[in-house]
């Protein structure tokens, strides 16, 4: 009931190489210790050229049942350089991409809310300053007035006079 290719002795319904697949999932392979040329990515840049990637609905012409959502792999390997040609997108590119668009996306969004904390700090203290301002303009308000109504007085005692 398995069959492998590249394996004598499969450990799924159907194994290629190091992929496999159970009946309803399929796994690619991604161990480390297969893989070489680690390099960082900007997830920033990735984010970048994601949001500009077209990305439409559309059927296989030999099954016009189904359709699916996704780009196109001429525009996805223009925009990324990355897996076996610009016919074809590989399902752990198109993973990558999407896990590194969302990292550039969490960064964004993480910058955006330390500036909005630091500037709802700054507005806090600024706050506090104006109430200390408002606070010290009624005390002087309210001398003013004592000071006005005084003079009143003597006004009035002086026309009575």
């Amino acid at each position: 009931g398995r069959v492998g290719i590249g394996t004598t002795s499969p450990s799924t319904l159907l194994q290629v190489g190091s992929a496999t697949c159970n009946g309803t999932t399929w796994a690619n392979g991604s161990d480390r210790n297969a893989k070489e040329n680690f390099k960082p990515v900007d997830a920033r840049s990735i984010l970048k050229k994601v949001t500009a990637l077209p990305v439409s609905r559309w059927n296989y012409k030999e099954d016009t049942a189904s359709e699916h959502i996704g780009p196109m792999a001429q525009d996805f390997y223009a925009a990324f350089n990355v897996g076996p040609d610009d016919k074809h997108i590989a399902t752990v590119d198109a993973d990558g991409v999407a896990l590194a668009a969302i990292q550039g996306l969490n960064e964004k969004v993480e910058v955006g809310s330390q500036k909005a904390e630091a500037r709802i700090r700054e507005l806090e203290v600024n706050l506090g300053q104006k109430e200390t301002e408002m606070a010290e303009l009624r005390e002087q308000n309210g001398s003013l007035e004592k000071r006005l109504e005084a003079l009143e007085k003597m006004l009035l005692a002086q026309k009575s006079n």
